[in-house]
Parts: structure tokens; C-alpha cells; sequence
């Protein structure tokens, strides 16, 4: 078997290998890399583990640098093809004891541990350096559930010992890990009741904490380095705790808990499974019915782990990221996906005990040929390499380094730029730590968490007036030449951003824009036309280009060409909050047309009503075309907000616009 699992290896390192991106994905990656290449310290919780197998990676002479971290994620994935693999096996001859001699049992442990892995997300997380986090702390799951499995067989305490260990590197892997640690350790005491001691504990627990801090150890000794990637600007030992802890992140909403769309967001991570894994959901079920014979307490216990890890996973994911747990934005939803894989594990591995209960049950029960029913399952499994092969085959994706690189390519030596949110910021992050580009050029983030950090060494707390203070001095420094990577909000209302290629240019109000759609038009967007399959950070960035044309459409008051370049927007990426944002501005600002303004702002609200800052943008709009729309929205403010201070506000604004209208 170990020859067949080395070929199969070989196989799915070849397929992984051909699909992934040539350079830096969208999204987390840049910063990803550029950390692993610096040493450096990623956005909280910090992945620690992950940026020392990285840099290691990088040492391998094969293409560029976020490449070689691409092929660690495959690498993992590997590990996890086989561990899965073993763990199955495992499973399979515990549960099934009087057969486990049987070729069925390597059989169904090897096929859904191959759907697994050529599943569309986990296919998606082997192939660019983000998706490391992700395989990686899957791994560490996998084989951790490995070596319990091997002490509930074998009764050997060595296993006990070797699964603590393991142990010790998951939350350092990934947060989200903490109930499979909390629920592993205490099947562990729980099987080892009888023969385990006190001493046995306290080794054990050493083991743990060694493999722990020893990960963590990591963020404490960086974070006075001096490091150019180090989000935060973590200094002190306090520093890296919060960090840990992702308190940057922490929101404080005012709107009520909504138990309805909670549940909402738990169905749609179901219909993601569903979509994962399709065929295997069939035999999710078929596995709990072969567990529940087998017994009755491990069934209940194994099912109330699940529901429990999902509706913890749905709470800690978005509020740990900063989204409302109302929120049911594009956004929320993409960034939600891939944390998901924590929670598969386990249902993957009792569709194992269905494949498997299946196969005995038709061969037996029907006398229908094994070696049939076995082709039956490997068309499926051929049918599902076909399809995420296509979906996953980001083999010529270039946008997140030709995003960066054509802001670079704008830009001249002392002019200053400022960036918000991790689309372009992380690709510049990459591209200006790791390929030195933007040489001389002062970069800055918007939210004060990375590049040049000496600017906001003087302020007390992070908050937006405060960094907006500090905007502002510094465009009074360089008044020719600062620049916003995307439109943001002005630091001041004497201040205007204007269109300048793909960025904009703050500038005096009043100021007439300079011609650049010459740069505009030597961008590059091959992407575009290279990658059929572009998720919504790639086309939401692509979108952007489109927009911008609308924009000087606009400015030269040519409606039609704005109305081409806009639709086209559209198309591309209509499900992004921030894209449709952008088209309102253009219709609003350039053209004074405030109800196609309203129709694509209602777009946004439609997609996500927990969305407050789009309400306010809708209050805001309908008061200048039809006030009593605006008291609408102003009363789901008022029947959602929790603040009385908040509600009062709300109400004197009804009662202002009311009395207008009665007037009127």
C-alpha cells in the first residue's frame, strides 16, 4: 500500500502543482509571503509556525518567492493526503473490528480521503502561500487524530504522549482549532481513564507547553526585531498577547443579536459542505447510521461536537475578523469560507465508516460485485478532479502582482502613497518587501497597521480622527504629490480625489483634474481574459480598472462612454459591496443622477440589510429626492440600534424630516 499511496502522491502533487498561481494570489498572500521572507509578523493571530516553514521554502531555487510558498501549501496538502489516509484506516479497524483484514476497509479510506482532497476548497487552499495556514493546521488535526486513534487501539502511552505534542502546535496553527484540542485532550483522558497516572498527565502537559510556547516564542522575539512586515507595529510583550488574541479586531456593533440570520449564516456554511463534497454527504449519513449501531453514546457525542464547532465557528469567525454577526455581505461570506475546513474533518471521516458500511452492505447483503461498486465511486471521484480542476486552475492568474505593479509604475520617487484594506495593501506589501519595488516612493496604511508606522508614533490610540490628523499633516508636507490607492474618505472636506491612472490624487477643492487616461489605458489586466474562473477579490480588483474609465467618462461628460464602462463594471463584479459603492459615486458626483445613484446603493443593502453604514448612505440620498424614503430607513436604524443615545438621534431626524414635509 505504501507504494500506492507514494504514486498517488506523485499524482496529486502534479495536479496541485500545474493549477497553482505562478506568483502572489489575491488577498492575504502578499503579506503572507513577505513575512515568511522577512521573518516578519502577518496579521493577527500571526501564524507563527507558517512563516518558519515558509521562509524554509523559500531557500528551494524555483521561480518567485510567493511560488515556492505556493508549493508549501501543495507540500502540506500531501501530508495530508497520507495522514488522512492512515487516520481512516485506523478509524475504519476500530470500528469495524471483525472486518478489518478486509481490502474495503484501505479501499473506502482511500477514496474519500481523495475526494477530500481534490474537494474544491481544499484544492483552492493547496495551491498559493495563504492557503498554508489552512493545510497546515489541517495537518497538524489530522495527525494529531492519527495518533489518538493508534492509543485507543493500541493502549500504548507513547501515543498519548505523541498526540500532546501534536496538540501543542494547534492553536498556534490556527485559533479556530481550540474545540477539536478541548474535545481531543478529553477523549484522550477519558480512553486512558484506567491505566493513565498523575505523572503520565503532568508529562504529557509539559509536552503540550513546550510545543506551545516554543511556537509563540516565535512572535515574541520578532516583534522587537525590526522587522519591515510587522502588522501593528508590535513592540512589547503586551503587544504580541493582543495579537494573539486578534483584539485588533475587535468591533463593538450596536445593532441587536438577529438569531434568524445567525442561522442563516449556518445554513449557507451546509450548503457549502454540500457543494464541497457532494456525493460524500450521501454517505455522511450512512456513516452515522453504521456509528449509531456501533454505539449509541459516541454517535451523540461525535454529532453534538459537530453542531457545536459549527455554530462556534460561525460566531468566532466573524466577530474575531471584524464583521458584524448579522452581516451577510459578499465579503463576510468569501472571507468565511475557507476557515470552514476546520470544521470537515471530522464529518469526513464518518462518511469513511459510510463508504465503507455501503460497500460491506451491497457485496453481502445484494452480492453486487465490489469491483463494480468500486468503479461506480472512482467516476465520481474522476468527475470531481474534472470539475475543480477547471474551477481551481489559476496556472496564468497574475492580478495580484500586476495590481501592485501598475500603481508602481504610476508613481515617481518622493510622492506618497496611502492604502487601505488588504486589496492592493498586501500586494504592496509583497512587492515592495520582497521584489524592492516602490523604491523612494513614502507608503503609508490607512489603518495604521503596516508599512511606515514612524508617522503615528506620536498619537495616543488608533482611532480613525486620529490617523485622519495625521493625513492631513501629511499632505500638507507633500500637497503635489499624495496619492489614495482607492477612494477613500478625505482627511479633509477642503480636499478632493481626483482620478490619476488607476489611483487618485488628493488635491484642493475646486482643482481641475489632470488628463492621465493615457496611464489609464497601458495598464495591465490580462487576468481578464486569462482567468475565467476569478473569485471576488480578483474581480473586484478587475472591476476597479473599468470603473476608473467610467470615471473620466464622466469627467469629460460623456454619459455613454461612462454608461459602458460601468455596466462592464457591473458584470464583472456586481456582487461587491465596494464596486457598486464606486459606480453610485461616478453616476452621483459626475452626473448629478441621484436615483441611479440610490438603485445601485440598494443593490448593497439588498445583499446585506445588516449593512448600517449602507442604510445612512440611503437615508442620505433619499432625503434629497424623496424624504418619506428616507424615514423609512431611518426607522430600521431605530429598531435595530441598542444605543438610547443613538435612538434619540434617530428620532429627532424623523421628526425633522416629518415636519419639513408637513410644511411642504
Amino acid at each position: 500500500m505504501k507504494y500506492i499511496l507514494a504514486f498517488l502522491s506523485l499524482i496529486i502533487f502534479g495536479f496541485y502543482l500545474h493549477t497553482a498561481p505562478p506568483t502572489i494570489y489575491m488577498g492575504d498572500s502578499g503579506e503572507i509571503v513577505a513575512a515568511a521572507y522577512t521573518l516578519g509578523i502577518p496579521h493577527p493571530p500571526g501564524y507563527p509556525l507558517d512563516m518558519v516553514l515558509g521562509k524554509i521554502s523559500m531557500l528551494v531555487p524555483v521561480g518567485d518567492m510567493a511560488f515556492r510558498m505556493n508549493i508549501l501549501s501543495s507540500l502540506l496538502a500531501i501530508f495530508c493526503f497520507i495522514f488522512m489516509y492512515l487516520a481512516g484506516e485506523e478509524l475504519l479497524k476500530l470500528i469495524f473490528k471483525e472486518d478489518a483484514a478486509k481490502k474495503s476497509i484501505r479501499f473506502a479510506s482511500l477514496f474519500v480521503t481523495l475526494m477530500f482532497i481534490f474537494s474544491s476548497m481544499f484544492w483552492f487552499e493547496s495551491i498559493h502561500a495563504k492557503g498554508v495556514v489552512y493545510v497546515l493546521a489541517n495537518m497538524l488535526m489530522i495527525l494529531a487524530l492519527l495518533f489518538t486513534l493508534k492509543n485507543i487501539a493500541t493502549g500504548k502511552t507513547k501515543y498519548f504522549y505523541v498526540t500532546a505534542f501534536i496538540a501543542g502546535f494547534l492553536i498556534p496553527a490556527h485559533n479556530s482549532t481550540a474545540l477539536f484540542l478541548i474535545s481531543l485532550m478529553a477523549l484522550l483522558l477519558y480512553v486512558n481513564r484506567k491505566n493513565i497516572t498523575f505523572k503520565n498527565i503532568i508529562t504529557a502537559s509539559a509536552i503540550f507547553l513546550v510545543a506551545l510556547l516554543t511556537s509563540y516564542m516565535y512572535l515574541f522575539i520578532r516583534a522587537k526585531s525590526g522587522t519591515p512586515v510587522n502588522f501593528g507595529y508590535l513592540q512589547s510583550a503586551g503587544d504580541v498577547m493582543n495579537h494573539i488574541m486578534r483584539k485588533a479586531y475587535e468591533r463593538k456593533f450596536t445593532a441587536r443579536f438577529d438569531m434568524g440570520t445567525y442561522f442563516l449564516k449556518t445554513g449557507n456554511l451546509i450548503t457549502q459542505f454540500v457543494e464541497k463534497y457532494n456525493i460524500l454527504v450521501v454517505f455522511l449519513f450512512v456513516g452515522f447510521y453504521s456509528l449509531y449501531a456501533y454505539s449509541k453514546k459516541l454517535t451523540l457525542a461525535i454529532a453534538s461536537f459537530i453542531v457545536l464547532n459549527l455554530l462556534l465557528l460561525v460566531y468566532v469567525i466573524n466577530t474575531s475578523a471584524g464583521f458584524a454577526i448579522n452581516s451577510m455581505s459578499s465579503i463576510s461570506l468569501y472571507a468565511s469560507k475557507n476557515f470552514y475546513l476546520m470544521i470537515d474533518l471530522i464529518p469526513i471521516f464518518i462518511a469513511m465508516l459510510g463508504v465503507f458500511y455501503l460497500l460491506k452492505t451491497l457485496t453481502r447483503k445484494y452480492k453486487i460485485n465490489s469491483i463494480f461498486v468500486g468503479a461506480v465511486l472512482f467516476c465520481a471521484l474522476i468527475l470531481t478532479i474534472a470539475v475543480n480542476f477547471n474551477l481551481n486552475n489559476f496556472s496564468r492568474t497574475f492580478m495580484g502582482y500586476d495590481h501592485g505593479l501598475n500603481i508602481n509604475k504610476t508613481l515617481n520617487k518622493g510622492d506618497v502613497l496611502w492604502l487601505k484594506g488588504d486589496c492592493p495593501l498586501f500586494n504592496l506589501v509583497y512587492l515592495q518587501s520582497v521584489k524592492s519595488k516602490f523604491d523612494g516612493i513614502k507608503t503609508y496604511d490607512s489603518n495604521a497597521n503596516m508599512l511606515d508606522g514612524s508617522i503615528f508614533k506620536n498619537i495616543k490610540a488608533k482611532t480613525e480622527s486620529a490617523i485622519k490628523q495625521v493625513e492631513f499633516d501629511i499632505y500638507n508636507q507633500n500637497k503635489s504629490n499624495s496619492y489614495y490607492a482607492a477612494l477613500a474618505s478625505l482627511p479633509s472636506d477642503k480636499l478632493v480625489a481626483l482620478p490619476y491612472g488607476v489611483i487618485f490624487k488628493m488635491s484642493p477643492l475646486g482643482t481641475t483634474t489632470v488628463d492621465t487616461l493615457a496611464i489609464a489605458k497601458l495598464y495591465s489586466v490580462r487576468d481578464y481574459f486569462n482567468c475565467n474562473n476569478q473569485d471576488l477579490y480578483y474581480r473586484d480588483t478587475t472591476a476597479r480598472y473599468f470603473v476608473m474609465r467610467g470615471r473620466y467618462a464622466g469627467l469629460a461628460g460623456n454619459r455613454e462612454e461612462a454608461d459602458k464602462w460601468l455596466k462592464l463594471a457591473y458584470i464583472t463584479a456586481g456582487a461587491s459591496p465596494e464596486i457598486l459603492n464606486n459606480i453610485a459615486t461616478v453616476y452621483y458626483f459626475s452626473f448629478g443622477d441621484v436615483n441611479s445613484a440610490i438603485d445601485y446603493e440598494r443593490k448593497i443593502y439588498e445583499m446585506d440589510p445588516s449593512d448600517s453604514t449602507e442604510i445612512v448612505h440611503l437615508i442620505w440620498l433619499f432625503k434629497q429626492v424623496n424624504p418619506l424614503r428616507a424615514i423609512e430607513y431611518l426607522n430600521v436604524l431605530y429598531n435595530r440600534s441598542t444605543d438610547e443615545t443613538e435612538k434619540a438621534n434617530i428620532k429627532l431626524e424623523i421628526d425633522s424630516i416629518n415636519n419639513v414635509t408637513q410644511k411642504s
